[in-house]
């Protein structure tokens, strides 16, 4: 049997507009399963995003579907009338905002397996986009007051998390063991410490390893250091792929479970295995 016959689940996608055109998504999600990925979870960034996600939920079988904020949004503050925020440029999430998955009807949604995309980003270009409206200090304390609730959301909804850690490994990693929620934990595209992410693997957390890892020195290392038993597959499709300025699909899901192969010495065929068990676990999803 060819080893990448195996299904592959890819954990944390991006496939809506305007991050693809709507009429090519078919088409990617039909080559995704020719290519032997079995679920796609699709994560939502903005409120807009959910309802999106919703509907390609409802309408394709092999795809899943996560509700969340990004902890980067974008436009003008919520809570001012008048900001300097461009329409479209990117700031730190408002506390206010969590209040749209507050009236949020779960038992409404379809085929929902995590929340997120949620978490922290304390990229400084990021934190310094509301400056001098908010400090710094601040902004990471609202930061981290919405990803509680994102915690508490999944807790209340028997749900794992699906976590963006930019620039904040160590406090995403702290916040999920200090929660008691680390086993039910996803954290994509880590660029912390493997130190880190080692803290979080003794507490049962999972890491996903996009296509990337052929070309970024970072994530081989973690690859490297982390078992297999914490490492699931994700693209984070159009986001990053094996080719640097190309959109990345969920078809390079493959490319991601080689690389792991090579890197630990392994069968890919047990990457393929263990990887797909690891996300059927931690999302509950039929095999």
């Amino acid at each position: 049997m060819d080893p990448l016959a195996l299904p592959l689940v890819d954990c944390h996608a991006h496939l809506y507009p305007p991050n693809f055109e709507s009429d090519e998504i078919d088409a990617i999600v039909l080559q995704a399963e020719r290519d032997q990925v079995s679920a796609i979870v699709v994560v939502p960034e903005f409120p807009d995003d959910i309802q999106t996600v919703q509907m390609l939920a409802k309408k394709n079988a092999v795809i899943h579907a996560a509700v969340g904020l990004h902890p980067v949004q974008k436009g003008p503050l919520p809570t001012l009338t008048e900001t300097p925020i461009a329409p479209h440029q990117p700031r730190s999430i408002q506390l206010s905002e969590f209040a749209f998955l507050e009236a949020l009807d779960f038992s409404a949604l379809s085929r929902v397996v995590c929340i997120g995309e949620c978490g922290l980003d304390y990229s400084p270009h990021i934190l310094n986009t509301l400056l001098p409206i908010a400090s710094v200090e601040q902004q990471k304390e609202v930061q981290a007051a919405v990803f509680q609730k994102h915690i508490d959301l999944a807790k209340s909804q028997s749900l794992p998390l699906n976590i963006h850690s930019r620039s904040a490994g160590h406090y995403a990693v702290d916040m999920v063991i200090q929660n008691n929620v680390a086993a039910s934990s996803l954290l994509h595209a880590f660029d912390g410490k493997p130190s880190h992410a080692l803290q979080a693997c003794s507490h049962g957390a999972f890491f996903s390893v996009a296509p990337i890892v052929v070309r970024s020195p970072h994530l081989q290392k973690l690859v490297k250091e982390l078992p297999l038993t914490n490492l699931v597959l994700e693209t984070d499709a159009p986001a990053l792929g094996p080719e640097k300025g190309v959109p990345n699909h969920p078809s390079n899901l493959a490319l991601a479970a080689c690389e792991i192969a090579k890197i630990k010495g392994i069968p890919v065929a047990q990457v393929a295995q263990i990887t797909t068990e690891n996300a059927h676990r931690l999302f509950r999803m039929e095999k």
